[in-house]
């Protein structure tokens, strides 16, 4: 089988060859999980991320629709308190005739 030395040579050149590639895979391996992981953890950022901005977009809407409504409805008390007043002027006058 061992001829010469060259053939021994040989033979641990190939052992080294198959070790070194069974190592490279692992390598290949474990850097593909690694990288799988940190992906992950970017998409959940990203829809948290997204999620927040939906919220804050949401609670933005609410606010902005509130104080267009505070105002109408501030508008209508000072309408409501004007023609109080006025009803309270005008029943004054006809008790009190001058």
């Amino acid at each position: 089988m061992l001829e010469t030395s060259k053939d021994l040579l040989n033979l641990t050149i190939a052992f080294c060859i198959l070790w070194l590639t069974a190592f490279l895979c692992w390598l290949i391996f474990y850097f593909a999980m690694i990288m799988r992981g940190i992906n992950l953890i970017i998409e959940r950022f990203t829809k948290t991320l997204e999620a927040m901005t939906a919220f804050f977009n949401k609670a933005k809407e609410k606010v902005e629709n509130l104080s267009g409504n505070f105002a109408m409805v501030m508008e209508a008390a000072k309408k409501v308190s004007d023609f109080i007043k006025n009803r309270k002027k005008t029943k004054a006058e006809k008790q009190n005739p001058k």
